[in-house]
């Protein structure tokens, strides 16, 4: 009996900014940093870059990555949020970030197709 194997990639976004019409104008929105990682089998990692924090969205390139990841096989399998504990609100000691998360995903290896294809465009 053959055993399955796994390629893994996790999408992960580590900051947000908001960004306001300034006095002389602007653009308004916000950034994220939010990068992709790809684990082959053989151990190799390939690092995608999806958005900066210096680049204003009017979408959140995590939400669509893991949309688009499913679209393509992936499963997710874990997500993982920080934890904030600021006063807000009033009646919690904590909330979950959605400025630093994680979510992890796994599909089964298919020979001779890169495990970081399809290419993800946010």
């Amino acid at each position: 009996m053959i055993q399955q194997q796994w390629e893994f990639c996790l999408v992960a976004m580590s900051g947000t900014k908001k960004y306001e019409k300034g006095l002389f104008g602007g653009q308004e929105g916000w950034g994220y940093n939010c990068s992709i990682y790809y684990y082959s089998p053989t151990g190799n990692v390939i690092k995608q870059r999806l958005a900066t924090i210096s680049e204003v969205k009017s979408y959140n390139p995590f939400d669509k990555s893991i949309a688009l990841l499913g679209a393509a096989g992936w499963e997710l399998v874990s997500v993982q949020h920080a934890n904030m504990q600021p006063n807000y609100p009033a009646n919690q000691s904590a909330y979950l970030s959605g400025e630093y998360i994680v979510a992890y995903f796994k599909r089964p290896v298919v020979a001779g197709r890169p495990v970081d294809e399809p290419k993800l465009v946010v």
